[in-house]
């Protein structure tokens, strides 16, 4: 295959089947239950909301000038105004700006009078998101993008965006119990068109859908590593870390920081394992530290999936920004990096059935009837 091809397809990948409705397992969604509590936690007093203002620079009739703005303000921004975007060296925007394009992404990608719920694929989508990009993004935000890897990765964005909100909206509104018309009529979300609604109840509960969805949650399942950086997306985490404190942060270091709550311990017993593998392997040799297919992270955790980089946040996919090394035998003849995977994987294994022993136990209260042990009623 043409390797032109391969990078495409790398960078266009979403993880997971595209056309699927993405529906976490049961095990992922207690992992980020735990993951958003902690977050909550860290980030307490600090959540933006739509009027909550930002520090950033607005350019107006070509002159540069710092003002507060609120997602708000960018939504009902006047005309000839622009808010100013910055990014990093892998397109990703950063600082306060970057803070209020994510909110403002959120309510585009929620918007289903611009990105309608009844398409069956974000990529059916090209004459919708053309349009809401000419004329809604452009129009709010100033940036510079040569390349197009700004755009695609904003596109990239509201798509996920989009089918978030609508799996949530299904498994907010849809009534199993109820007929078609019934969840029409009166389980409708607000705001959403009727017959809309419908043709997505129809694409939503078709074979070939659940069966996406399934295969979906299979692979969400097998997500180990939740972190706990809260609403700010790590390219604004890392560019904030390495500003207040004047270095640069590899991605394990990052990935590290992450992975621990607010009381410096790990949020799980295998993040830990990485993490002191990580710091092992920077210690032994300082070039692990840079971003590429054999660093520090890599060596831990083994080859990226298609479509994204660990710990460097949405957006970059490997062939866009990795670079390709060799394995380094200095560092193989001091650390012994099988050691920490063969924990690893042990590690998994035992978290694996401790939450099938927890489903378990759920299963036996939900159900009267598998609650009698032996004769005996479980209370």
């Amino acid at each position: 295959m043409n390797q032109a091809v391969v990078d495409n397809a790398d960078r266009e990948d979403e993880d997971y089947l595209p056309d699927a409705d993405e529906t976490a397992s049961f095990d992922d969604h207690l992992d980020n239950l735990f993951a958003k509590q902690d977050a909550r936690e860290q980030n307490k007093g600090k959540r933006r909301k739509d009027n909550d203002w930002w520090s950033v620079e607005v350019i107006e009739d070509g002159v540069i000038r710092p003002l507060k703005q609120s997602v708000f303000d960018a939504v009902t921004i006047p005309p000839g105004r622009k808010i100013v975007l910055r990014f990093n060296e892998s397109y990703q925007a950063i600082g306060e700006s970057g803070g209020i394009l994510s909110g403002y992404l959120g309510g585009l990608g929620a918007d289903f009078t611009k990105f309608p719920i009844s398409m069956k694929s974000w990529r059916e989508m090209k004459e919708y998101k053309e349009t809401v990009y000419n004329d809604v993004i452009k129009p709010t935000f100033h940036f510079e993008d040569p390349t197009g890897e700004i755009k695609k990765d904003i596109l990239k964005r509201l798509g996920k965006l989009w089918k978030d909100t609508r799996s949530n909206l299904f498994h907010t509104f849809y009534v199993d119990t109820k007929s078609e018309d019934e969840n029409v009529k009166k389980h409708k979300p607000p705001g959403v068109d009727p017959e809309h609604w419908r043709f997505f109840l129809r694409y939503r509960l078709s074979e070939d859908t659940q069966e996406k969805c399934s295969k979906n949650a299979e692979n969400r399942s097998k997500q180990t590593y939740t972190h706990t950086g809260g609403s700010m997306s790590l390219a604004r985490r890392r560019e904030e870390e390495e500003r207040t404190q004047g270095k640069k942060f590899s991605r394990g270091e990052i990935w590290t920081m992450t992975h621990k709550k607010k009381d410096g311990s790990y949020i799980h017993e295998d993040a830990r394992t990485v993490a002191e593998a990580i710091q092992v392997i920077e210690r032994c040799d300082q070039s692990t530290k840079e971003l590429s297919h054999n660093d520090s992270l890599a060596q831990v955790l083994g080859k990226e999936h298609p479509g994204r980089v660990r710990g460097m946040g949405a957006g970059p996919c490997p062939t866009q920004i990795m670079k390709h090394g060799t394995q380094n035998t200095r560092v193989a003849s001091h650390v012994n990096v099988e050691e920490y995977k063969r924990e690893i994987v042990e590690l998994k294994a035992e978290a694996a059935e401790e939450k099938k022993k927890r489903q378990s136990m759920e299963h036996i209260w939900d159900d009267p009837v598998a609650a009698r042990v032996d004769g005996v009623e479980v209370e």
